[in-house]
């Protein structure tokens, strides 16, 4: 974590493994971003309106994912989403994730039903306007799958809030469309279920309950999958001749 100094920010800060600071006034928020120090808009007064990315009207919103984020997110690092038994889910980090995504992309069979990687520097200039455009945005997006005894990356998963091509209407929630590529080398021992299984539970923790993916009818092994995780097809043979699965909470 960065080094800034607190002198004149006490009561300025809050408690916690992350320097975060809550500010009630605009006077505060300038001092603390002058600081260099991640913040978030307590607002007290139903006449007064803040600004920032982070605001709230209660403290009950002070949980420690929430600093973690408002922290990781004003200093541009990757969250980390989620672990399972094998595996950290983590954002994309560009400068430290191009070359392993370059890797994985080169493996026998991975772009037999996914489109190719950009050349390197159209990659890397794609994956940072990503980050900060869908992850700062939506805080879902696609993830990246590494080893947790190598650290190695061994694939990519995520959701992203697209729009549905088919109308199929629902009373509040949106749909969320997950996607999710395991190295071909691995495949066959249970690691995309594992990924995606978590994934899923993350997203119900955020009240999320819509989600579909598409599927070429001949990716018989995220068929495969998609089953597994209780996903049914919706419809046949769109326009890029795959199927639309769903799976409704």
């Amino acid at each position: 974590m960065g080094e800034f100094s607190v002198e004149g920010l006490e009561g300025l800060m809050l408690p916690g493994k992350y320097p975060v600071g809550l500010y009630t006034t605009e006077e505060e928020q300038k001092e603390l971003d002058r600081r260099g120090v991640a913040a978030i808009g307590l607002e007290t007064d139903d006449r007064v309106r803040l600004s920032g990315p982070f605001i709230i009207q209660s403290r009950e919103a002070l949980t420690e994912d929430f600093l973690k984020k408002v922290y990781c997110r004003y200093h541009n690092l990757p969250l980390e989403i989620l672990r399972t038994r094998r595996t950290i889910v983590r954002e994309m980090d560009p400068e430290k994730d191009i070359d392993g995504l370059f890797a994985l992309y080169r493996g026998e069979g991975m772009t037999d039903y996914v489109e190719n990687l950009y050349s390197y520097e159209e990659e890397l200039a794609y994956e940072k306007d990503y980050v900060k455009n869908i992850y700062g945005i939506y805080d879902f997006g696609m993830w990246n799958v590494f080893d947790r005894e190598e650290g190695r990356l061994i694939g990519r998963a995520g959701l992203e809030e697209r729009a549905l091509a088919v109308d199929i209407p629902l009373e509040e929630d949106s749909w969320l469309e997950l996607g999710y590529m395991i190295d071909t080398r691995l495949q066959g021992k249970g690691l995309g279920y594992e990924v995606c299984r978590g994934i899923l539970s993350y997203a119900r923790e955020q009240d999320r309950h819509h989600f579909y993916c598409r599927i070429h009818p001949g990716n018989l092994s995220s068929v495969s999958l998609a089953r597994k995780l209780g996903f049914c097809v919706y419809c046949s043979n769109d326009s890029e001749g795959e199927d639309l699965w769903i799976l409704k909470d």
